[in-house]
């Protein structure tokens, strides 16, 4: 009994020192996503809030849509089992006024199927169109990241031009002493 508590203990040290190491990440995470959202070009930014206006919308349009598919083809098979029955029963009865009913299950289903195929066209748009969403968030943040990298490189050049003309020569190898006249 005394053998399980120290490694009780050192488990739930080994777990604080996981939880602040999660909670230390979480925080760099922030403050490197706050110092980069000022960089952020108006695309990814037009491109970000589209996606996060439409993505709610388009997800529950899409759960909706999943839900109606589930609904008609659990009617569709149960419809098929009625007329099953009503075909076996009309064949040992051999009663003349369910032919129209039966007709009219027959034509109910053909109309089904042809909703759940629209369904099915809606929701492969659906994925088609998120897709799309995705790759261009992904298009957009490659160009911020190179316009990053080109306006970096653009102050990089513009500094070693104002150095030359203001006489101080500054390299990352020397110090910044003005030369003796």
């Amino acid at each position: 009994m005394s053998e399980i508590q120290p490694i009780q203990d050192e488990n739930n040290t080994n777990n604080n020192n996981i939880e602040n190491d999660n909670n230390n990440n979480n925080e760099n995470i922030q403050t490197e996503q706050t110092q980069t959202e000022p960089h952020k070009d108006s695309k990814a930014i037009l491109a970000n809030g589209l996606y996060l206006l439409l993505s709610p919308v388009v997800k529950e349009c899409d759960a909706k849509i999943q839900e109606v598919y589930y609904s008609q083809k659990a009617l569709s098979d149960q419809i098929d089992s009625l007329s099953r029955e009503l075909d076996e029963f009309n064949n040992n009865a051999q009663v003349p006024p369910l032919l129209p009913h039966i007709q009219k299950l027959l034509n109910a289903r053909g109309r089904l199927l042809a909703v759940n195929s629209k369904l099915s066209l809606v929701m492969s748009r659906l994925e088609k169109l998120s897709t799309s969403i995705n790759q261009q968030q992904q298009q957009a943040l490659s160009q911020q990241q190179q316009l990053e990298i080109q306006q970096n490189t653009h102050k990089s050049v513009s500094d070693r031009i104002s150095s030359l003309f203001s006489g101080k020569k500054t390299t990352p190898t020397t110090s910044n002493v003005q030369p003796n006249n």
